[in-house]
């Protein structure tokens, strides 16, 4: 026990397999040298006891590894129990390959680590979930199985000694008594663990699990309660109803409500049941069905979904299909899968991994499935339904979300009751004909270009970002939008906002909506300025270029500019949305219907997905649902930066020698995104290029260009074949279509001619 002191008094539990060796001296000559010796019986005289010391005292052995980790490790809120029961008879290669997905399984989502809860009893946003490992009894477990698994760095367990009624070397424990021996095992160490572990999740070594995403939908369930949770499937046999019960492909979820009765259940069924052979076809799953009858049975306990089929989990039979529909599913929204299974190679669960994790860089995305946003049921293939969702889930998951979002939601859905969206300020009715903008047209107090950019001094780092944005490229009419005050550089231009809520990035969408329904509803902002921009502090605008750009189009037009994109859902939707982080601009003519149109959108947003979402993507759905209003290109790719490639094609955030010539093109009108201490050496890189291009205070003649308005107006986008709904006619879309395109060369004409 050297250097693996006890913790907190408790001993440490060790095993004794194959560490006690049994007749003496012989016993001892006729074992591996090399393995861990505890103590040796039957010693037959003292010269034999001194030969046993000799022997050993140069063959130490890793004693050490023979430590079985205490259930104090297994803490919660979630407390992962993966059962590897091989057979005794297993061999080399049947070892090699468990112990591979768990070596793979410590390495990606099982973390042989763990945190306790947060003191307000929830869930901590560190790592706190322990996941355990359990193996068979010694005296039933393949030799040396027990080893290897230690060398993996894992938490492991082990099942008591099965009765020989129920166990056979050559097959190990019998099918129908596998998960009443592990449920009764995991829920006795769950309980041990004390109020930690607050869920139990039986997972299979090839599932790979998303404890992240798992740890914030249970979080929306009081654990106390009771709750039998999985992918729920259907088994049917001749004569009787079909029996739900969890997929055994996915997670199957007991709450702490039901830990010790589930655990004499489980015992129970273990003493009575009747060792039988599963029907054809039934042996993959057929342990988890004869647990789940075992609730039913004695406790009346039936199964619940608690997350949407097609969204949040990916299963299949055969692995290579199950990694062929990971990678086809639309990468954002891979951070919303719960689980993934069965996957063909524990290289494949690390990958799955990786990608997950890359997935979650989008902070903002609603893992909200179909299922979630109404009522809907599941029917069988003899015609039965029933709902979907227990109530008690789906009124639980409906509710989860902030007491201000709910309040909101509230306040919105009484205000709006019996209002018509299309009505008086959100009306459909046709634009004003398309004039060119002239000085005749604009007021003299009107502003041409107003920035709005959604701010926070909740960080130290937000308020920097804001001050090297004002720094570098803010003018006098540049907003900050803060529900307080920021820093007294940037007082002057702080637009406090009574509607403003200060939300976290998830929420953005709440701020969007709220913040364009002030600027299009009152006084002081409507027809105030020609065009109103909703920038982020973290990018930088060529201020210049984007005036002398919108000059383009008529501001007593519809047109919502900006960068399109295209989002993809993981049920086949489409939506061609403008960049949040290149910004996007609002016509004056446009903006007082899309402050009719937002409150309406924010509270569908709210009822649905509790006000998180992509706000860009929101936003851009918003004006196409209500107005029809669908993004414009107002400059093509080559005159932004705002991705990783064109970050490093241009190394716009590199210092570049005064005698070098700097990869970037003389026009950039916006990069993205840009730290606050990048911000001085974007600006003096994209200065640069311009003055190379077109001499040293010289004004940049950044016109459209015509041959790439004329491809792009001949150029259809379109989904690959094979995507859902790519024949829809609304997922296709011209780069420019008859109006902009039309505005564009009309412009470039313009300057042309003078």
């Amino acid at each position: 026990l050297s250097g693996v002191p006890p913790s907190e008094g408790q001993p440490e539990h060790i095993t004794v397999e194959g560490s006690i060796v049994r007749n003496g001296w012989a016993g001892l000559a006729t074992r591996d040298p090399g393995k861990c010796v505890l103590a040796v019986l039957e010693v037959q005289g003292w010269v034999h006891m001194h030969q046993i010391h000799d022997s050993l005292a140069d063959v130490s052995g890793d004693c050490r590894s023979l430590l079985l980790p205490h259930s104090r490790s297994l803490e919660g809120p979630i407390c992962f129990v993966v059962p590897i029961l091989p057979p005794p008879s297993a061999t080399s290669a049947d070892l090699e390959s468990l112990v591979g997905f768990v070596e793979a399984a410590v390495a990606s989502w099982a973390s042989p680590t763990s945190d306790a809860t947060d003191e307000g009893g929830g869930f901590s946003s560190s790592n706190s979930s322990g996941t355990l490992f359990l193996l068979p009894h010694p005296d039933q477990s393949p030799a040396g199985l027990h080893a290897k698994m230690l060398s993996t760095g894992a938490l492991v367990e082990h099942l008591p000694i099965i009765v020989e009624s129920q166990f056979t070397p050559s097959e190990g424990i019998d099918v129908v008594f596998r998960a009443m021996h592990v449920w009764a095992r995991a829920l006795e160490l769950a309980q041990e663990a004390g109020p930690s572990c607050k869920w139990v999740a039986k997972v299979d070594v090839t599932t790979y699990c998303n404890r992240d995403m798992l740890k914030q939908r249970l979080g929306c369930l009081d654990a106390s309660d009771d709750f039998f949770l999985g992918a729920t499937t259907a088994a049917y046999s001749a004569g009787l109803d079909p029996y739900m019960f969890p997929s055994e492909k996915s997670a199957t979820i007991l709450s702490r409500g039901y830990f010790r009765r589930a655990r004499v259940w489980a015992r129970s069924c273990a003493a009575q049941f009747v060792k039988e052979d599963p029907p054809p076809g039934a042996e993959g799953f057929f342990d988890d069905y004869a647990f789940a009858l075992c609730l039913s049975d004695l406790g009346g306990v039936e199964a619940s979904n608690y997350a949407d089929i097609d969204s949040s989990f990916i299963m299949s039979d055969r692995p290579d299909q199950t990694i062929q529909d990971f990678w086809t599913h639309p990468d954002t929204v891979k951070q919303c899968l719960l689980t993934v299974a069965r996957l063909p190679s524990p290289e494949a669960m690390v990958a799955v991994h990786k990608k997950v994790e890359w997935s979650m860089w989008h902070q903002s995305i609603p893992c909200i499935g179909e299922t979630q946003q109404g009522f809907y049921s599941m029917t069988d293939q003899f015609g039965n339904k029933k709902p979907y969702y227990d109530e008690r889930i789906r009124l639980a998951m409906y509710y989860c979300k902030s007491g201000e979002m709910l309040e909101l939601e509230r306040e919105l859905s009484a205000r709006l009751d019996g209002v018509d969206p299309r009505s008086g300020l959100g009306s459909l009715k046709e634009a004003p004909s398309s004039i060119p903008p002239s000085a005749d047209n604009l007021k003299p107090e009107r502003r041409p270009l107003c920035i709005f950019v959604p701010s926070s001094a909740r960080k130290r780092h937000f308020v920097e970002a804001a001050e090297a944005a004002w720094r570098t490229w803010g003018t006098a009419d540049t907003f900050f939008v803060s529900t307080t005050k920021l820093s007294p550089v940037l007082d002057n231009n702080t637009l406090v906002l009574d509607l403003d809520i200060d939300t976290d990035y998830a929420h953005l969408p709440v701020r969007t909506f709220r913040l364009f329904e002030a600027l299009g509803s009152r006084e002081e902002w409507v027809d105030r300025c020609d065009w109103y921009m909703k920038a982020d502090a973290d990018s930088f605008l060529n201020i210049p270029l984007i005036l002398e750009r919108l000059k383009c189009f008529n501001p007593d037009e519809l047109w919502f500019l900006g960068v399109p994109q295209v989002a993809h859902s993981s049920g086949g939707s489409m939506t061609r949305f403008a960049s949040g982080g290149a910004g996007y601009f609002l016509s004056r003519a446009v903006l007082p219907k899309v402050a009719a149109w937002a409150p309406f959108c924010l509270l569908q947003l709210l009822q649905h997905t509790g006000g998180t979402g992509m706000e860009d993507v929101s936003f851009a759905g918003c004006l196409w649902k209500w107005g029809r209003v669908g993004v414009v290109s107002y400059v093509d790719e080559t005159e932004v930066i705002t991705s990783e490639a064109s970050h490093n094609r241009t190394r716009v955030k590199e210092e570049i020698a005064p005698d070098e010539l700097p990869p970037m093109p003389p026009c950039s009108f916006v990069v993205h995104s840009v730290e606050a201490t990048e911000m001085d050496l974007v600006k003096r890189n994209v200065k640069m290029a311009e003055s190379r291009a077109f001499g040293v205070g010289s004004k940049p003649q950044c016109l459209p260009d015509a041959e790439r308005l004329r491809a792009g107006h001949a150029t259809l986008m379109a989904p690959e074949e094979g995507v859902p709904n790519a024949a829809v006619e609304e997922h296709q879309w011209l780069i420019y279509n008859d109006r902009e395109f039309a505005a564009l060369m009309a412009c470039r004409d313009a300057h042309a001619a003078s």
